[in-house]
């Protein structure tokens, strides 16, 4: 897969509050060094829901720096949505954010 012409490089579980092995630092650290290369893409694929929220990727305050350097932020909504709890109001306001 390709964006904006550069192979895509996904970084995955971004932001989860689940014990992981890694921080934000850590992460921010890798993507400061594959962003130094200038030969690839990144995409963020982070949590919808719980302390960091992404469903409005304006309201998860300790990521917005490393989600403002990225191409793509891709949030985890497997099973999360369904046609009466959709709000495209939502969407529309982390377009305009974005």
């Amino acid at each position: 897969m390709h964006h904006n012409g550069k192979p895509l490089i996904s970084i995955w579980g971004v932001g989860f509050n689940d014990n992981r092995k890694y921080t934000i630092e850590d992460v921010n650290k890798l993507v400061d060094k594959l962003l130094a290369t200038n030969k690839v893409s990144i995409m963020l694929g982070v949590p919808t829901t719980g302390e960091h929220s992404v469903t409005t990727p304006r309201k998860m305050n300790c990521c917005t720096p490393l989600i403002k350097k990225v191409d793509v932020v891709m949030p985890w909504a497997v099973g999360r949505f369904n046609i009466r709890g959709y709000n495209p109001d939502n969407t529309a306001e982390d377009v305009r954010w974005w």
